[in-house]
């Protein structure tokens, strides 16, 4: 199934370009694409990681919420936190694969199966295909023939931070004005994009998360970020499934945390001192008769 959006920016968006270093000066993330004339053209887009983690992060927060759970009620809730809404990490190769135990984790936990983790000693690979959300502009091809030019949706975005001088010398504090200059895909401006998903449940889940996106890309704090999604997804069956699940999903989510505190590092006794082998001991043995 494939559920397409459009990402609307309801105010400037910033989605910095990791790989350029330009100092004060932050250029928006542009990815290749290339043109009918054979040229690789780089366009403004939001990357499909981008996207995947803020869906991510508030789907898993929204369940966890409906669970009632959170650091104060359940040990573990770092591991498991981390593991599901920022994706996890691996510790160790995983020994053993049982399918069975797969399909059942997949049936209760749909996000985790829709988006996928890194469990520790395992990972669960997440079934959504997630495309890059280009800026919709004349160099993205033919289609676009009638949309601006890439150049007249950019725009910079320049701030600096107030520094109360009467109340404190920046001699003596160290803290002074901070210009930055951010390079940013103008309010109004769209974007497009797609996500692949098989099972019909997770394509709804998918719906639901992209709905309830607010922001993307950063300096949220200052402006910036705020969109809306429009998609031809259905988020109304995964809608029904949490709220008449909220107990066994609870029950998954607790025995989740359970096996990710065993499996951790910490949890492990540290093992005994092993003793000498015997050659060695004889060597320190003989040692003592000065014959080294």
């Amino acid at each position: 199934m494939r559920v397409s959006h459009v990402i609307t920016a309801r105010a400037p968006i910033a989605h910095g370009d990791f790989g350029v270093n330009s100092g004060n000066v932050q250029r928006f993330r542009r990815i290749p694409i290339l043109s009918l004339e054979g040229v690789p053209t780089y366009i403004p887009a939001i990357s499909a990681g981008a996207l995947r983690g803020v869906v991510r992060r508030l789907l898993w927060r929204e369940a966890f919420d409906a669970c009632d759970l959170s650091r104060g009620v359940l040990p573990g809730w770092d591991r498991l936190y981390a593991a599901l809404a920022n994706g996890g990490t691996i510790e160790a190769a995983e020994k053993r694969v049982v399918p069975d135990a797969i399909r059942a984790r997949r049936e209760a936990l749909p996000v985790l199966s829709l988006l996928g983790a890194a469990l520790y000693t395992s990972h669960m690979a997440g079934r959504a295909r997630v495309s890059n959300s280009w800026l919709e502009c004349r160099e993205l091809g033919a289609e676009h023939a009638n949309d601006p030019l890439m150049r007249d949706l950019l725009a910079d975005e320049a701030r600096v931070r107030h520094v109360d001088q009467e109340e404190q010398d920046p001699d003596v504090s160290g803290v002074g004005p901070m210009p930055t200059t951010t390079e940013t895909v103008i309010a109004g401006a769209r974007f497009v994009g797609h996500t692949e998903i098989a099972p019909a449940r997770e394509a709804s889940a998918w719906a639901h998360g992209l709905g309830l996106v607010q922001y993307l890309g950063g300096k949220a704090g200052a402006g910036f970020g705020e969109v809306v999604i429009e998609h031809d997804g259905d988020g109304s069956a995964y809608e029904a499934w949490l709220a008449t699940h909220v107990e066994p999903l609870r029950d998954a989510l607790i025995q989740l945390a359970n096996e990710l505190v065993k499996g951790s590092k910490k949890s492990k006794k540290k093992s005994k001192k092993k003793a000498q082998p015997k050659a060695i001991e004889a060597i320190a043995d003989a040692s003592q008769g000065e014959i080294f």
